[in-house]
């Protein structure tokens, strides 16, 4: 919960949302081209991020396929011999 602490905080927050609602509703182009210059900074900066990771990565050996069984065997569960028998 927020206490007393947070009021001056949360009242500033609440005006500036407010403020940018309005200027939304009432000039759309100033809140949406930022939007998209930002939008498209961000997918241009984080593809080429990707293509550089992709470039750097090792290929994958010729010989390397996926094996049909695993290589651990499997751990076969055996009952446990109780100390306590009912008789």
């Amino acid at each position: 919960t927020l206490g007393p602490a947070e009021a001056g905080l949360l009242t500033t927050m609440a005006v500036v949302f407010v403020a940018v609602a309005v200027l939304a509703a009432w000039f759309p182009f100033v809140i949406a081209w930022p939007i998209a210059v930002l939008a498209a900074w961000m997918g241009v900066a984080w593809g080429v991020r990707g293509w550089r990771l992709w470039r750097q990565a090792p290929p994958a050996p010729a010989s390397a396929e996926t094996p049909k069984s695993s290589p651990v065997p499997a751990q076969t569960l055996e009952p446990q011999a109780s100390s306590e028998r009912k008789g």
